[in-house]
């Protein structure tokens, strides 16, 4: 049993300096925020503004909506229509937006 748990750590020991090389500079891609109320405003092409309120005292943040081909929709963890947005207008749900562009990329509830 020995012989195995010092196997294992000697391994471990070999393979970190691979695991430093390999490693890269962290990139956040999207970020996620978590409202008790979302306010959803589209023009007839699907493009429009989402205004979300994380708390009762917290400042509403507004975001973009470039369409249906940008956002996906989920409900109940499978994939919904686009046009069901609107009916969920001031539900509670989770936006997860593009770090660099602020743009909704996903709707979840």
């Amino acid at each position: 049993m020995r012989t195995i748990i010092r196997a294992s750590i000697y391994s471990l020991l070999l393979c970190l300096p691979l695991a430093s090389h390999s490693a890269g500079v962290l990139k956040i891609l999207e970020t996620a925020l978590e409202t008790e109320n979302m306010t959803v405003s589209l023009d007839k092409s699907g493009r429009g503004e989402i205004s979300v309120l994380p708390c009762s005292n917290c400042t509403a943040k507004r975001s973009k909506i470039n369409g249906p081909e940008q956002v996906r929709v989920q409900i109940n963890g499978k994939p919904a229509a686009f046009e069901r947005l609107l009916e969920r207008n001031g539900q509670p749900a989770t936006i997860i937006y593009n770090a660099d562009t602020d743009e909704v990329v996903r709707i979840i509830w």
